[in-house]
């Protein structure tokens, strides 16, 4: 399996002297609940975090975290999607399950946490602050038609009688979703760069909109 996990650190630097490494993992089940016309629609994906804790008595710790898995993909109407990108679902246990992450144990008690992810099995609502980016395509099979789909404003996205139900996050025995989002985007293998190119060149000051951020990983990462 090739792994193409984004890695994030955080923390102190590491010390020389004195140091230990434990990593750990778990699944966790994302799901996306949307009212439509139709009724409530949902969808949901399974991913994998890697996190590996390493830490020194006298340097305090670092957390390294790797994702892997797909996007939650949910049909709301024939032919309209909306995605629940993968982009900061790795901080996600960690804020809603915090641990104690200070005091002179502090390098344990990350550990303690990792350890305690794995074989905790508890649901939650996502709190608002924490949701996902979602977007959807005009035309599914255009990668380049991608926008972003504020929350708060499905119905700007999809037509009246649309708006975001829930989202909730579960630790889970579940398997990691595979092969489900190739599906919908058959496009995305052979994706090379962004999903939405910025034209060239790209004028002085210019900020990027969120949708022009993206790339292959903000859908699917590993395998």
């Amino acid at each position: 399996m090739r792994r193409r996990d984004a890695m994030f650190l955080v923390g102190a630097a590491l010390g020389l002297a004195g140091c230990s490494s434990n990593t750990y993992s778990w699944n966790q089940k994302l799901t996306v609940s949307v009212n439509t016309p139709q009724g409530v629609k949902t969808g949901s994906a399974v991913v994998r975090v890697d996190a590996s804790a390493h830490g020194a008595h006298f340097t305090g710790n670092i957390l390294s975290r790797a994702l892997s898995g797909e996007a939650a993909v949910i049909k709301v109407a024939e032919g309209k999607y909306l995605f629940a990108l993968l982009t900061g679902q790795d901080e996600l246990v960690f804020r809603m399950w915090p641990y104690a992450s200070s005091g002179p144990d502090s390098v344990q008690n990350l550990k303690d946490g990792l350890k305690r992810y794995e074989t905790l099995r508890e649901t939650k609502p996502v709190p608002k602050e924490l949701y996902p980016m979602l977007v959807t395509f005009a035309d599914i099979t255009n990668p380049k038609s991608v926008k972003e789909v504020k929350p708060a404003k499905l119905s700007d996205a999809f037509g009246p009688g649309y708006s975001l139900n829930s989202i909730t996050l579960e630790i889970t025995e579940n398997k990691v979703t595979e092969d489900e989002i190739e599906k919908v985007l058959g496009w995305l293998p052979l994706l090379k760069g962004r999903v939405k190119p910025i034209r060239e060149p790209i004028p002085t000051n210019y900020i990027p909109k969120p949708e022009e951020e993206l790339y292959s990983n903000s859908f699917k990462r590993g395998n």
